[in-house]
């Protein structure tokens, strides 16, 4: 029985992780269900692409969340490249009266 205990480290790691994954709860949830547009894809996808890139820089000393934290990048970015092969996502993106052009400019310039 005690080896299914967890250790002071366990705890720490799933801290972390549940943290992670809080900030992307939203943006994930938002491009869920019928409430959802596409119009939303990318900017949820930029958002939830600079919250791994942020955990990939201060994670870098902890092999074991960089680990997850890479494999997780890895699978989002293999569905964020998708988005290239379709013109919807950036038709919906800047007839949204809220971006336009220079938000998409400004985005994929950062990138």
């Amino acid at each position: 029985m005690m080896d299914d205990i967890l250790t002071e480290e366990d705890w720490q790691v799933l801290t972390e992780v549940k943290a992670f994954l809080k900030k992307i709860e939203a943006a994930t949830k938002a491009l869920e269900g019928s409430n959802s547009c596409v119009d939303l894809t990318l900017p949820n996808f930029e958002y939830i692409l600079k919250v791994f890139e942020t955990a990939k820089i201060l994670n870098a000393d902890n092999p074991l969340i960089a680990s997850m934290i890479n494999s997780g990048w890895s699978k989002f970015n293999k569905y964020y490249e998708l988005t290239d092969d379709t013109h919807a996502y950036v038709a919906a993106t800047i007839l949204n009266p809220r971006r336009n052009w220079k938000w998409l400019e400004k985005k994929w310039s950062e990138s």
